[in-house]
């Protein structure tokens, strides 16, 4: 692997098509060497970190009663009890 593409040069210009073009480069980089890593990657993110925020948000919204819309407080009375 050589990231021979991938460079920050100082002089004038147009920084904003530098700057896509340093994205482009490191897409480029991500999905070329490391195509097969990168759905791994995203379904670790989903199935841990991700699973766990989404799984706290629903608790806090469920648990708290000053926040919590009508619709859901009332179907939260119902499972749980008020």
């Amino acid at each position: 692997m050589t990231i021979d593409r991938l460079g920050i040069y100082a002089g004038g210009g147009n920084v904003e098509a530098d700057i896509d073009k340093v994205v482009n480069d490191l897409m480029a980089l991500l999905l070329g060497q490391y195509q097969a890593f990168v759905p791994a990657f995203f379904n670790g993110f989903i199935a841990g970190p991700l699973r766990e925020l989404a799984n706290d948000a629903i608790d806090a919204v469920l648990h708290n009663g000053t926040c919590v819309p009508t619709k859901v407080r009332a179907v939260r009375c119902r499972l749980l009890g008020c």
